[in-house]
């Protein structure tokens, strides 16, 4: 009998990863960072102020991006926020 054929071909996806490029403080009322995008994806920013919660909340409306993004929270009197980027290929 002939070979059995050669399995399909998968292909990986692509390394769709946020990664953070900086994170500053400015005069105690905007947090800013960066994170760098390694290809046009959809993306949403979103924070918690507790992170035992199950509870997220979306900073702003989702974007479509890619190289390197910033993001302002200027929300003023906030003890902690934790911040989330959620990636939608």
């Amino acid at each position: 009998p002939p070979p059995p054929p050669p399995p399909p071909t998968r292909l990986a996806p692509p390394a769709l990863a946020p990664q953070l490029l900086a994170v500053r403080w400015e005069n105690g009322r905007a947090f800013r960072f960066s994170f760098q995008l390694p290809a046009p994806v959809n993306y949403l920013i979103e924070y918690s102020e507790d992170l035992r919660s199950r509870q997220w909340t979306p900073l702003r409306p989702a974007q479509i991006g890619s190289g390197t993004v910033e993001i302002t929270d200027e929300t003023p009197g906030r003890p902690r926020r934790f911040y989330r980027v959620i990636l939608n290929p």
